[in-house]
């Protein structure tokens, strides 16, 4: 679910507010404030206390919205022929521009609301806002770890707040006050629109004393002061808290009491800084109510909901359409996230990253072409030397080349063969110079798939071979009687060589003789070539010193043999 999150900063508190949900519907799932300490540093001193609370309240960074104070900004009223707002966006910096001598016009951010439209004319509150003071705002957020998507004034705000609460009527009016820490707001809803907007410079919190370096704070007098010297001005002493409360009362029920509607005062809704008393109801002639935006505790709110209509108003307008849409973060303080920053080294970096590709890419196509060229005429020399030149007089190498030969020599070099590249021709050429080979070597008999007959000798001899190499492990042997025959194979039975001898150890004892016998099988069984060698009985000689063996089997498969030779010549 979409989350958001209202910061109202000022110069002595601030607050927090994290919605979720929508704009039309969202629940409080965080809220706290705190006071932002004095010191020579008013920025560090509002980093740390920001960094401080999202991390107690466990704020992230994603979609923040930020209300500063009203008393910043400055109102106008102008009127424009036509209702276009792209047009508007384009011509209200200059049309105002002579309405704000206290400013140059670069110096500040623009924005406006619309109060009235008609087909040829749209009736605008303009608001000015100077950049230095914005920035210095956008900056502590940014610092702390949460950066301010946008900025508005803490009025467009908790007017947000009030409409998405539902106060306005289409049949009543209603006045909304907010008090701030040096100024405070008040808004006339006639009817559902906005009719007016006005700042009162009052705040709900005394002015903070300038800190004073301590180099200053005791200056001692030198001998050059002269008693003639005139004093210093007297400076003039803040007003209190008391002393700024009754003068907002006055200064809020004077411009209440001279504000005209045409639909009938409902009520007045006073929200930010609570002070007792601030309005009469006798005196203003409508119910004097405190805006609470959600129940009190919610989110684990600190003192009154109202207080934090302003960053709940600024949370809200993170999550959807509202009731005015502020814009303060535009021209040199619009928001640029991180991946915003890296824009311009990362194209800078992809079109670098374009023209190495795009020099490579020229260089392996120039040489590609080469390669290309070089293996045409590697191709052409080919089929000279295969099938001659008759123009040169050269003759080939083959004296009846094959048709389908001399037709793909022709195709291939006049690219009529789009499908293979000229390596893959010249690959082609050699395969059919190949099949031509084979097919030739069958008409001749020479085919190498038919298998030969295995030799019965010489799995004759391999078997008397394995008593030559084993030499003196066997002792002395006699061959009484050897035979070896050839046998075809018919379905799954491969060819043998069947090789059956009956021969004789001999040696001091039966014993011994019979471990000669028995090393000479195991030696036989272990060839590769041998498919089978059953023991036979041995019977000893009748005259003693050793033992012979009659009938010996050994079962071969001379194809084996062939395999392992191949193997061993590779």
């Amino acid at each position: 679910m979409a989350r958001s999150c209202g910061i109202r900063l000022g110069q002595q508190r601030f607050e927090i507010v994290v919605l979720e949900g929508s704009s039309k519907k969202a629940k409080v799932i965080a809220a706290g404030c705190g006071e932002i300490p004095a010191g020579p540093d008013p920025l560090a001193a509002t980093v740390d206390a920001l960094r401080e609370a999202a991390k107690r309240m466990g704020v992230t960074s994603e979609n923040v919205g930020l209300a500063v104070d009203t008393g910043m900004a400055a109102f106008r009223n102008v009127t424009l022929p036509f209702d276009d707002r792209a047009k508007i966006e384009e011509v209200i910096k200059f049309e105002v521009e002579s309405q704000l001598p206290q400013w140059s016009i670069d110096e500040v951010v623009i924005d406006f609301l619309s109060l009235s439209t008609k087909p040829a004319e749209s009736r605008l509150l303009v608001t000015a806002v100077p950049k230095a003071g914005l920035r210095q705002l956008l900056d502590a957020c940014e610092r702390s770890g949460l950066p301010a998507f946008d900025a508005e004034l803490e009025a467009t705000a908790v007017l947000n707040a009030a409409h998405a609460a539902g106060l306005f009527e289409a049949d009543g009016a209603q006045i909304l006050v907010h008090v701030g820490e040096s100024a405070s707001a008040i808004m006339v809803v006639d009817g559902g629109v906005l009719r007016s907007m006005r700042a009162i410079h009052i705040g709900g919190l005394p002015p903070r004393l300038p800190a004073v370096p301590e180099s200053e704070e005791a200056a001692p007098s030198t001998e050059d002061d002269k008693a003639g010297d005139a004093p210093k001005p007297a400076e003039r002493p803040l007003p209190t808290a008391q002393e700024s409360a009754a003068r907002l009362r006055r200064e809020l029920g004077r411009t209440i009491l001279g504000t005209q509607t045409d639909q009938p005062l409902r009520a007045v809704y006073c929200a930010g800084i609570e002070i007792e008393g601030l309005l009469d109801e006798a005196a203003v002639g409508a119910p004097v109510r405190r805006f609470e935006p959600f129940q009190a505790g919610e989110g684990g709110a600190e003192g009154a909901p109202s207080q934090y209509a302003a960053a709940y108003g600024a949370a809200l307008a993170r999550l959807g359409e509202v009731f005015h849409r502020a814009h303060l973060r535009r021209e040199d303080l619009a928001y640029s996230g991180k991946f915003e920053r890296l824009e311009l080294p990362l194209a800078v970096a992809g079109l670098l990253l374009v023209a190495f590709l795009s020099v490579f890419l020229i260089i392996n196509y120039r040489v590609i072409n080469n390669r290309e060229a070089e293996l045409y005429w590697y191709l052409a020399s080919i089929k000279e030397y295969v099938m001659g030149n008759p123009k040169k007089g050269t003759p080939g190498y083959l004296k009846r080349p094959p048709e389908n030969l001399q037709k793909y020599f022709t195709d291939a070099l006049e690219d009529k063969d789009v499908e293979r590249t000229r390596f893959e021709q010249i690959g082609r050429t050699k395969t059919m110079i190949s099949n031509e080979i084979i097919a030739k070597q069958k008409l001749l008999g020479q085919d190498k798939d038919i298998a030969k007959p295995q030799s019965a000798l010489e799995g004759l001899t391999l078997v008397l071979g394995v008593l030559s190499e084993m030499g003196d492990r066997v002792g002395r042997v006699g061959l009484r009687e050897m035979a070896s025959d050839y046998s075809a194979g018919s379905g799954n039975k491969p060819d043998a060589v069947t090789v059956k001898i009956s021969l004789s150890f001999y040696a001091d004892d039966a014993l011994i003789a019979t471990e000669h016998y028995n090393a000479f099988l195991n030696e036989v069984q272990s060839k590769p070539w041998c498919t089978d060698a059953p023991s036979k009985q041995t019977k000893p000689l009748d005259s003693g010193g050793g033992i012979y063996v009659e009938g010996l089997t050994v079962t071969l498969d001379l194809s084996k043999l062939q395999r392992e030779e191949v193997v061993a010549a590779k």
